[in-house]
């Protein structure tokens, strides 16, 4: 038993360590590459249609957005990446 949970300690240390869990990675990405970006680009244009109020603000906003959250996406990636290094 005591063997199995030393197997275990060492199998997780040599898992990456990054800044963001996995769902909130995924969620990050997903809403980084996708939603932001179709918001940034799609409200505008409906504004205009639709008579929409603050149609630049809400694409500035939402370009913003996107920008902060591929940063934290990248810093996760590129701290998992660093610490899958040092474990080899």
């Amino acid at each position: 038993m005591d063997e199995e949970k030393t197997r275990e300690v060492e199998d997780v240390a040599q898992l990456p360590a990054y800044v963001l869990p996995s769902w909130a990675y995924q969620l990050c990405k997903w809403t980084t590459l996708v939603l932001l970006p179709l918001v940034a680009v799609a409200y505008p244009q409906l504004a205009a249609i639709w008579g929409w109020p603050l149609s630049d603000e809400v694409s500035q906003t939402a370009s913003v957005a996107a920008l902060v959250l591929g940063a934290l996406v990248g810093v996760s990636q590129v701290g998992g990446a660093i610490s899958m290094r040092k474990a080899a």
